[in-house]
């Protein structure tokens, strides 16, 4: 009989250790899963000057050469993003400006943290 009672009361010890370990692994968890994950750190490769050629003035010329309004012999013309694929291009575009402001204010890239990260914001937010 006293065996009986060992193994019950071992087996009671091992219910209790292992709801115990349940709930401190689901505690853990979520403080995992509220703990934001930490950015890669990658070292910038492309140059102000690149990002500006290559991404800021294309799109931005996108964006311009979007709409436009010309007068010549024929009458006036109006020019304007009409189909779902034109307006895809025009919002690509608008998202690769939001994008390149946020390369140029990473690493040393940012020439200091006043005016160069407002003028950024403001281009991300004009796009």
């Amino acid at each position: 009989m006293r065996t009986v009672h060992w193994l019950f009361l071992v087996s009671v010890a091992l219910f209790i250790s292992g709801i115990g370990f349940i709930i401190a692994s689901a505690r853990t968890t979520q403080v995992e899963a509220a703990a934001p994950a930490a950015a890669p750190s990658l070292p910038p490769v492309a140059t102000v000057k690149q990002i500006m050629a290559g991404i800021v003035m294309p799109s931005a010329a996108s964006i311009w050469d979007s709409v436009s309004t010309i007068v010549d012999a024929k009458g006036v013309q109006e020019n304007q993003p009409r189909t779902e694929e034109e307006w895809a291009r025009v919002g690509a575009s608008a998202a690769a400006l939001i994008e390149s402001a946020n390369l140029l204010t990473v690493g040393k890239r940012a020439v200091d943290q006043g005016d160069w990260v407002k003028m950024s914001r403001a281009m991300a937010d004009a796009a």
